[in-house]
């Protein structure tokens, strides 16, 4: 019997939801049953969790979702420190427990926006991938400094060029002292980032300053340990000093440097003549 048809019988339909999180190579697979579940040659482990009821409609792709969880849930853990800092994917599936074929459906994909912690629960708040098509990009501006991202495509510059790995000497949550961040002067690490090795996958958080051996973060590390490697990134100002004595990347820089300020600007609402 095909899933329509199980779906659609009142005796037969004993749905089982499976809630599958992604990030970067690390997966973790969950189910609301009360026991684990293994579909597909995965395991996935029973916990109290719960989705909206998703119903079929042309706006199902657009509607955001949110999954009731508990703090002690595993992958909830990574939220106690701030949110991460990379993208993290969700995708709800469903199977019957009756169906001999175990014939699993996707009902919805999307990503993770943000978790809401209510004492011994939580909301893990989640957006359809279509979402981002609607939003408005950033347009580049004509201005002096350098629009491009600090190792990006247009920028051309390889951050493993310009990698530091140190060992952590002293942590205090949203500082991180090391001896090789001391080799450099202050200042050379600010706007860069940090990053370290949590549980399997990696995370960052970028450095708001920088003096002697210490960095300070934009987000606390609950994690971190004396004696752990981490990987330390140079910031740059975007502006032509930094691009030219720092990286030797001048033939790169993506501003406008002698730009009259002065200058009209032709979308302004001013006369031009």
């Amino acid at each position: 019997m095909s899933y329509d048809l199980i779906e659609a019988t009142e005796y037969d339909a004993e749905p089982v939801e499976l809630f599958e999180f992604t990030r970067g190579s690390f997966v973790w697979r969950f189910t609301s049953s009360d026991s684990d579940k293994l579909v597909g040659g995965q395991t996935y482990t029973d916990q109290t969790m719960k989705a909206p009821a998703i119903n079929s409609s042309q706006d199902i792709a657009k509607a955001p979702v949110t999954i009731n969880a508990t703090v002690k849930n595993p992958f909830v853990i990574q939220y106690f420190a701030g949110s991460p800092s990379d993208t993290i994917e969700v995708s709800i599936k469903q199977y019957h427990e009756s169906d001999i074929a175990s014939q699993v459906v996707t009902i919805w994909n999307g990503r993770v926006t943000n978790v809401k912690f209510k004492g011994a629960k939580c909301d893990i708040r989640c957006e359809p991938e279509t979402t981002t098509m609607n939003r408005t990009t950033l347009r580049r501006r004509y201005q002096p400094e350098c629009p491009h991202l600090l190792y990006g495509a247009d920028c051309g510059l390889n951050r493993e060029d310009f990698e530091v790995v140190a060992e952590v000497t002293a942590t205090t949550g949203s500082t991180v002292t090391a001896d090789e961040i001391a080799a450099q002067g202050d200042g050379y690490f600010d706007g860069g980032y940090l990053e370290w090795l949590r549980s399997g996958y990696s995370d960052r958080r970028t450095i708001l300053s920088h003096t002697g051996g210490t960095i300070t973060l934009n987000g606390t590390i609950s994690d971190l340990e004396v004696g752990d490697s981490v990987k330390v990134y140079p910031g740059c100002g975007h502006n032509m000093t930094a691009c030219k004595d720092k990286f030797s990347n001048i033939e790169n820089y993506g501003g406008f440097p002698w730009l009259s300020a002065r200058m009209k600007n032709p979308m302004g609402g001013d006369t031009v003549f």
